[in-house]
């Protein structure tokens, strides 16, 4: 860590730190999020090839954040530290929608992600990925993580106390009524019980999970998932969280409608 020291007031300090991690831990594809409450939040930090960036980033940027369980995560102030993606995640969370349509269409295996609080309304995520084939993540590496935990933290803390500013900039821009958006997802086609299980699959929720969750049968699960997707007239996961996507980023100025509707009435 001697080098991410010496480069805590320059702009190396992010790839120094990431290789210094990456000297304790190997992965994929490191992405530095800065998320402030209220907006959208931005990217610090990316080693990523052109088409991920393209196909990922930006698309998460622009409103799929909405319906990761890190962002979740951060709303619901989960404690500082590092976290495997089991820990964050809803239980069956491999076998979910969300997993089957976001994680593994980008081949992701694994992500380990720090959660650094930076003050009461401002969080930084290193997001640290493996894409297949690799590996998950074994224990040892999580408590090799867990190990530099504390000095990850705080020397992203003084990095950012020290040297970023946090008045609004012209790359982000209010996320409140995108959270309102997907609060109506579906409010205008779907019935209560409808909207509560499409809630429950874009939280990253399994079958089996919804139907404990909601006190209902497996079988009414599904029944009540062939609805929605016959509603919204999707045949797949995929295709459900694509449109999904697609609705939140071109969400209008009003946030007292339902996405789904607007964009594609």
């Amino acid at each position: 860590m001697a080098k991410v020291i010496e480069a805590e007031h320059s702009e190396e300090f992010y790839s120094s730190l990431i290789l210094a991690i990456k000297s304790v831990v190997t992965f994929t594809e490191p992405v530095i999020y800065l998320f402030r409450e209220g907006l959208r939040p931005i990217y610090l930090y990316l080693e990523v090839s052109p088409r991920v960036h393209e196909t990922a980033v930006e698309t998460y940027l622009d409103g799929a954040y909405l319906l990761d369980p890190v962002f979740r995560a951060i709303q619901e102030r989960r404690a500082e530290g590092v976290y495997a993606l089991t820990d964050i995640v809803p239980s069956g969370f491999r076998r979910s929608q969300y997993f089957r349509s976001y994680y593994h269409a980008l081949r992701l295996a694994d992500e380990m992600t720090f959660l650094i609080y930076i003050n009461e309304k401002t969080c930084v995520n290193i997001s640290l990925v493996r894409r297949r084939p690799d590996s998950l993540f074994s224990q040892s590496e999580i408590e090799r993580f867990k190990t530099i935990e504390p000095v990850v933290c705080e020397l992203v803390k003084k990095f950012m106390k020290t040297n970023v500013s946090f008045e609004e900039d012209t790359k982000s821009f209010s996320s409140h009524k995108l959270e309102s958006g997907v609060k109506n997802l579906g409010t205008s086609i779907l019935t209560g019980r409808e909207q509560e299980v499409l809630q429950l699959i874009i939280k990253g929720y399994n079958t089996h999970s919804i139907a404990l969750n909601l006190g209902i049968s497996i079988d009414t699960v599904k029944l009540h998932r062939k609805n929605i997707y016959r509603k919204l007239q999707v045949s797949s996961a995929s295709e459900l969280f694509s449109k999904i996507i697609e609705a939140l980023i071109d969400f209008p100025k009003s946030a007292a409608v339902d996405p789904l509707v607007e964009h594609y009435s």
